[in-house]
């Protein structure tokens, strides 16, 4: 007989076997009228063939590619039978399946070697094949319609599961567009078939394939082999053996397709294909929807539906941190979005989860930042890497700080259970009292200290660990050398929409010193001395920003004005603690410049003027402690001398971006909503009419008499410019 040969029972001498006793009258209505899938009761046909008799098993097929397969574990079928409904079974000789049985369900040993399997096999494929990605797209509406229609989704309003659908499948094309590592999925749970040794995988073809995302099969294989429970406890482990494997795999094919397998790009492919396993694996077994497979798998996806921002899984994953364990039953979680955010660059929730651990019922309250932007200029910030930097600062360097003991210290911001290129999940430090002031809220002197204390901790953190790397390497260490990307600028640009952004914040100057005369006339220069004197001053901040060759670098926040900490009160009004968050802008400078830019940008001017020396003291002191603390000596790292020496170099740097900052984040919130949600009131009022801007700015009087306060300081510097 051909490979391939198309036959039907009419024109085949056949006996057929199933899992049954039937005659082949039975087996023809069988096939005729569909009753049974073939492909999950082990059906097996024996055909005589010149005397022979030939055992195969029988398996429902697509139409495939016939191309020999890359991979000697794939084996195709030696010839398809087609049933009279026009569904066909390719068989399988049984030989090929000697000593292996169907792969089993949450068997984590078993499931590894698929994994590892499967990674070699789409390897080699990769190594092989161009990449082409014009036909590859995510169709979800049919099945997502007839999933959602089901008895279990009916208590979910439709219009969370249509905004649901309508970002997944938004996410999904632009991933899909992005793709640059394809293969044919041809993977599924029940062409599977493994020895009992674990040794051997055998994977019956039954399918050309559809072109996808190499993690596609991965994660179908997972949740098609698992149960719920399973999941929970190894999800994360498998896909990361998985990603481990493929690089791996790809790195024996070629070390351009590895170095393809990156953290954004791991992330980015399970957040995209977690929902639209789902929604595929319940489609196939919505037979059973009473079982309670079914039942737990549609309630992990009606969650996300509710809830899109994260996944069931993303919820596994913080309450293991918080808890150290994952021996914990997961009763419910919702998402619920807060009204201020603050900050520009995501949407805020809380999160609340209910868990069952050791025999109690535990209820945590945490808090959500899901990164998104709402302009292009900020657009530009998030592709520069800031989640990059916020996952390097909660996983490498507070692990770091934690491995060498210095957990005391890290107080300083909250503690993260989760976080990545989407987002980050932390305590919700609304329900311990901390709270967030407005943005264009100015701190008084007790709060100052509060802050310039933790500062001084964050600091400290990075030279200590610097330290303590360098002793155990018997070598020097410094974190830019070790981890260059992670201290790129983000804000202060010369190029892109971010530089043009600042730039227009460098021309609103002009305008301002035209509003505030009194200034412009105490200068006593022309209009082209002044724009020389401060471009100067700019010329002299791109510089500052850019690591010193001569003083103690250390990991600097980047990012320091009100909405970017928090404060804990007493029933007095003081001051109990203060946070810091958003560790989004990390630079690797001397400290001075990040010092007077915070109290250029969080103080009033008459708190500044009076209290700016001593502020500058009381950070250097908490250094100087923190220092000492773990053995170090202040004198030997950053002197005072050379503090107050960075401190004079780098004042004018400091009223510069600290007048970047104030010009607009200090304006009324409510004026700055409505502008950054108009892209025509953003040019209008930022770009093309900075005196209707400061006309509308000006009125409020705080906002006023702080501007003031910093141009005119920088006025001074003007004056002082050689």
């Amino acid at each position: 007989m051909k490979d391939f040969q198309t036959l039907t029972f009419q024109n085949i001498d056949n006996v057929f076997r199933g899992s049954r006793s039937v005659s082949r009258e039975e087996q023809l209505a069988f096939f005729s009228e569909g009753e049974q899938d073939l492909t999950s009761c082990s059906s097996s046909l024996e055909v005589k063939d010149d005397g022979i008799l030939h055992q195969y098993v029988l398996v429902k097929v697509l139409d495939w590619d016939k191309a020999a397969p890359l991979s000697p574990s794939i084996i195709q079928p030696q010839f398809i039978i087609e049933a009279k409904n026009g569904e066909k079974y390719g068989a399988f000789g049984k030989l090929h399946l000697n000593k292996v049985e169907p792969a089993d369900t949450s068997n984590l040993r078993q499931l590894k070697v698929i994994l590892k399997n499967l990674a070699k096999t789409q390897a080699k494929y990769c190594s092989v094949n161009e990449v082409d990605n014009t036909h590859i797209e995510y169709i979800l509406e049919n099945v997502a319609k007839q999933v959602t229609s089901l008895s279990h989704f009916q208590d979910i309003d439709q219009t969370e599961i249509d905004t649901a659908l309508e970002n997944l499948q938004r996410t999904a094309d632009k991933l899909a567009k992005t793709l640059n590592l394809i293969v044919q999925s041809q993977w599924f749970s029940n062409n599977i078939y493994i020895s009992s040794d674990n040794s051997n995988v055998v994977v019956l073809q039954t399918s050309s394939g559809q072109l996808l995302s190499p993690a596609y099969d991965a994660v179908f294989l997972i949740f098609s082999l698992s149960n719920e429970k399973f999941r929970q406890d190894h999800f994360e482990d498998l896909m990361d053996y998985y990603f481990q494997s493929l690089a791996q795999a790809l790195r024996c094919e070629s070390s351009e397709l590895a170095d393809k397998i990156t953290e954004e790009y791991i992330e980015s492919q399970i957040n995209v294909l977690l929902p639209i396993v789902k929604l595929a694996l319940i489609s196939n077994i919505v037979h059973d929807e009473n079982s309670e497979p079914f039942k737990k798998l549609a309630t992990n996806l009606k969650r996300y539906l509710k809830f899109y921002h994260l996944h069931q899984e993303d919820i596994y994953h913080a309450i293991k941190v918080k808890l150290s364990s994952t021996d914990y039953d997961l009763l419910n979680y919702s998402l619920e979005r807060l009204g201020e955010s603050n900050g520009h660059l995501g949407d805020y929730f809380n999160v609340k989860v209910a868990v069952q651990f050791q025999n109690r019922e535990e209820n945590f309250q945490l808090f959500a930042k899901i990164i998104f932007a709402e302009s292009e200029a900020l657009s530009e910030i998030i592709d520069s890497g800031i989640a990059e930097k916020e996952t390097f600062f909660y996983r490498t360097l507070h692990d770091l700080s934690k491995l060498h003991g210095l957990h005391e210290i890290m107080d300083f911001a909250p503690k993260c259970y989760m976080c990545g290129f989407r987002g980050l999940i932390l305590d919700d430090l609304s329900s311990m009292g901390y709270r967030a002031l407005a943005p264009n809220a100015l701190i008084n002197f007790e709060e100052f200290q509060t802050v310039l204390d933790q500062l001084a901790k964050f600091h400290a953190t990075s030279v200590i660990l610097e330290e303590r790397l360098s002793e155990k390497a018997g070598h020097s260490v410094r974190f830019d050398c070790q981890y260059p990307q992670m201290f790129n600028e983000n804000i202060i640009m010369q190029t892109g929409s971010m530089g043009e952004w600042m730039n227009n914040r460098f021309k609103s100057i002009f305008v301002l010193l035209e509003k505030m005369s009194e200034f412009k006339k105490d200068l006593g220069f022309t209009d082209k001395e002044i724009e020389e004197r401060l471009q100067n001053i700019r010329t002299r901040l791109f510089k500052d920003l850019q690591s010193s060759t001569s003083l103690r670098n250390f990991i600097n926040h980047g990012d320091m004005y009100v909405s970017n900490m928090l404060f804990k009160m007493g029933g007095d009004s003081s001051i109990l603690d203060g946070k810091l968050i958003d560790f989004q802008m990390l630079r690797y400078l001397p400290p001075a410049l990040e010092v007077q830019f915070f109290i250029t940008v969080a103080a009033s001017k008459e708190t500044r003027y009076k209290y700016e020396k001593v502020l500058q003291y009381t950070y250097y002191e908490s250094l100087s402690k923190y220092l000492k603390k773990f053995q170090l000596d202040p004198e030997a790292i950053y002197s005072r001398k050379h503090y107050e020496e960075d401190l004079r170099n780098t004042k004018a740097s400091a009223l510069l971006v600290g007048y970047f900052y104030a010009c607009f984040v200090s304006i009324d919130p409510d004026f700055k909503k409505e502008i950054m949600h108009d892209i025509e009131k953003i040019n209008y009022y930022l770009v093309n009419h900075h005196d209707k801007y400061f006309d509308v700015v000006l009125q409020n009087e705080t906002y006023k008499q702080q501007i003031a306060g910093i141009l005119e300081s920088l006025v001074d510097c003007i004056k002082g410019d050689s």
